[in-house]
């Protein structure tokens, strides 16, 4: 099996997972406008994903310049062992503080 690079996986799950990908976008932004940051921890909770799909793959939500990393947490998913993730807030919000 062929190692790829993050922007590679990412680019792959764009490409073949589009329908999941904007749904989880869609529940991103309420998450968003909800607490005022997300992350892929949230989005976990709050959607099912399919077993098909590799839940590492979530960061490639915010792979978009309508998001901007503010900080760092970790997560709480049990199966991810307090891995460091993302928090993000909406790039105009940032402009705009």
């Amino acid at each position: 099996m062929k190692t790829r690079t993050k922007e590679e996986a990412f680019d792959l799950f764009e490409n073949h997972r589009a329908e999941f990908l904007s749904s989880a976008r869609l529940m991103a932004d309420m998450i968003y406008k909800s607490k005022g940051s997300v992350t892929t921890d949230d989005i976990r909770h709050s959607i099912d994903i399919p077993e098909t799909i590799n839940k590492k793959v979530l960061g490639c939500v915010f792979n978009t310049k309508e998001w901007v990393l503010v900080g760092y947490t970790k997560s709480k998913v049990k199966t991810s062992h307090g891995r460091t993730i993302g928090i993000f807030k909406k790039a105009i919000d940032i402009v705009n503080d």
